[in-house]
């Protein structure tokens, strides 16, 4: 899987539970025109979730990806005697320096040194989120598509 698939499969679950990215247009002010924000409602819900505006269409959908994270209650895990419980919420986090060493990395995994700088530079650009079981790492792809299509997480 790509970077780009990656991001395409996260969109299009966002889009699945519920979220949509919008842009501003001239009509809709100063304020809002050539912004992005994301909004989040499901069947059932009185209103809509809105997001804070942003740049791009691709920040949009990275604001949306936080706020799922943040407001996560999928149940996937069970505790003792097999009762779900649901999964925690995703906080923004910070890795230990020990993860940004390549030697330390290289050594632990068994792989090549020139790899695992690659994956610790990797590292370094992206946003990290944890929950009491997951950690998932956001990293930011710029322009896959060319600089029309923005931006993708």
């Amino acid at each position: 899987m790509t970077h780009t698939d990656f991001a395409d499969a996260v969109v299009r679950q966002l889009q699945a539970d519920g979220y949509a990215v919008h842009q501003g247009a001239p009509d809709d002010g100063p304020d809002l025109a050539g912004s992005f924000w994301f909004s989040w409602s499901v069947p059932g819900m009185a209103d809509a979730e809105v997001g804070g505006t942003v740049d791009t269409e691709l920040a949009a959908w990275s604001s949306a990806l936080q706020h799922r994270l943040a407001n996560s209650a999928i149940g996937l895990h069970t505790a003792a005697g097999g009762a779900r419980r649901p999964m925690g919420h995703f906080y923004p986090a910070a890795l230990p320096a020990a993860a940004f060493d390549p030697a330390k990395m290289a050594s632990r995994f068994g792989i090549p040194l020139a790899a695992a700088q690659a994956q610790v530079d990797a590292m370094r650009r992206q946003t990290v989120f944890m929950n009491d079981v997951y950690q998932v790492n956001v990293g930011l792809v710029e322009a896959p598509f060319g600089s029309a299509c923005g931006d993708m997480a």
